[in-house]
């Protein structure tokens, strides 16, 4: 008795969880993606003319577009490991969303850690050539600037 009520808990326990396994449909983002591609394979394929996705916001346009056909399975948008330089703040409305039977996801791809930024790599340092006044004795001869991004 004890090994068919196991055996039952874990059936119901499996199916419970499948939904978050595996998800009928999947988007990929990758920093080395191109938003050209179909973003439905985690890397570039072996001609290097389909992989995932560059950005965010197309994964979004695309996810938004099947919304906009009528959600009829649930979708994930899986992001990969590394660093997105974002140019503005993402910002989800209800026109992203899914349903109860058909949520939207997005999360990060199994074992990998995303990064998003808005940060700007500051390039182009050089030596000061005329130091400020009151500048102590330590730093004279250290100092580099450089010109900020807009």
């Amino acid at each position: 008795m004890k090994i068919i009520s196991l055996v039952l808990l874990f059936s119901v326990g499996a199916g419970a969880m499948a939904p978050l396994l595996a998800a009928d449909e999947a988007f990929y983002i990758a920093p080395a993606g191109n938003d050209a591609w179909s973003g439905t394979q985690p890397e570039a394929n072996a001609t290097g003319n389909d992989g995932p996705l560059a950005t965010l916001d197309r994964a979004r346009q695309l996810v938004r577009a099947r919304i906009a056909k009528g959600l009829t399975a649930p979708i994930t948008v899986n992001i990969r490991g590394g660093e997105y330089a974002l140019d503005s703040t993402v910002v989800f409305s209800p026109e992203d969303s899914g349903t109860k039977s058909c949520p939207i996801t997005y999360q990060a791809y199994r074992d990998e850690q995303p990064i998003f930024t808005g940060a700007k790599p500051l390039v182009g340092w050089k030596p000061c050539t005329s130091e400020p006044a009151g500048l102590p004795e330590v730093a004279k001869g250290k100092l580099w600037y450089c010109d900020s991004p807009a």
